[in-house]
């Protein structure tokens, strides 16, 4: 199998109590990249000792869409997947290593990417892929 660059993005703000969680269920990206839009719970300081690349920006009027556009734009060029989740969402139990059993240009992978599990559940396995 081709080693893929997979990038996780995100956005955030005060999240620093998912902060460390996150990132652990982020190991398998070869790269973490977050969009901190005013933190002043200590998430972008949190984030980077914890190995995120974290850039801070105010977004006024507040649309999502342009604030995750912006965390996208963070991300590598190179990146041959993007997963953009959020500080509160942990990936399911080997979901990135299963999705990387498929080409980034299957349209099966954007499924399998988005099986995400809000805050801590245990047992939870992601769905057999498409």
């Amino acid at each position: 199998m081709p080693k893929y660059k997979v990038c996780v993005y995100a956005i955030c703000k005060d999240e620093a109590k998912f902060a460390a969680r996150w990132m652990a269920s982020m190991a398998e990206a070869d790269a973490v990249y977050v969009l901190d839009t005013g933190s002043r719970d200590g998430t972008p300081e949190l984030l980077r000792a914890l190995g995120t690349w974290v850039a801070e920006e105010r977004i006024a009027p507040w649309p999502f869409d342009t604030a995750r556009n912006r965390a996208l734009q963070l991300v590598p060029q190179d990146a041959d997947i993007c997963v953009c989740t959020d500080l509160d969402e942990t990936f399911a139990p080997a979901m990135a290593r299963a999705a990387l059993h498929y080409a980034p240009e299957d349209a099966r992978i954007r499924r399998n990417l988005t099986l995400m599990q809000k805050g801590v559940q245990q047992g939870n396995e992601p769905p057999a892929p498409c």
